[in-house]
């Protein structure tokens, strides 16, 4: 049986799961159940998004809601990296332990800002091209190439150094 207490009798901290995504209403229609699940395993887990018509339904799976305005139809990397920068500052004031980025813009802008944060723990999911893949002009050639440069600026060596005095012990090899 797993103790609820480290050695010594202190508390064992709560794994904290960052879902991000650029639409609440995307998370509520496909990512429900996901939330649900990682709470029912003890996880604490936040979604950053940006808010709408949706923060009730995110909130009574247990989720914590974070608001985050970015523009989500800019191709513009200035206007990304600031998101980057914005999402990096939220992700470790939540001392996310987790990052589970969704969608393309998900993927590219939290990332980024998982590494900027120095978080190595991160899943993308891949859902759709957005924007671009839905474009019938001189962008929509970029599709596939979208596909394979989703995942450069978010890779991490395979051993990343420490967060830093204070920070939590890397997560168990089940929780990778």
């Amino acid at each position: 049986m797993q103790s609820d207490a480290a050695p010594g009798n202190l508390p064992v901290p709560m794994r904290r799961l960052v879902f991000v995504v650029t639409e609440d209403w995307f998370f509520a229609s496909h990512f429900l159940p996901m939330a649900r699940a990682a709470i029912g395993m003890g996880l604490s887990v936040a979604v950053v998004t940006r808010v709408r018509a949706h923060r009730a339904a995110i909130e009574a799976t247990g989720a914590q809601v974070v608001a985050l305005e970015a523009e989500r139809a800019s191709l513009n990397p200035m206007a990304a990296g600031y998101a980057a920068g914005q999402l990096a500052a939220i992700l470790k004031a939540l001392k996310a332990d987790i990052v589970h980025c969704i969608a393309l813009r998900g993927i590219l802008v939290g990332g980024t800002a998982a590494a900027m944060a120095g978080i190595p723990s991160r899943v993308f999911a891949l859902t759709g091209l957005g924007l671009v893949g839905a474009r019938s002009d001189r962008l929509g050639p970029w599709r596939p190439p979208s596909r394979a440069c989703a995942a450069m600026p978010v890779s991490s060596p395979p051993s990343a150094p420490p967060r830093g005095p204070g920070s939590r012990p890397a997560a168990s090899p089940r929780m990778r």
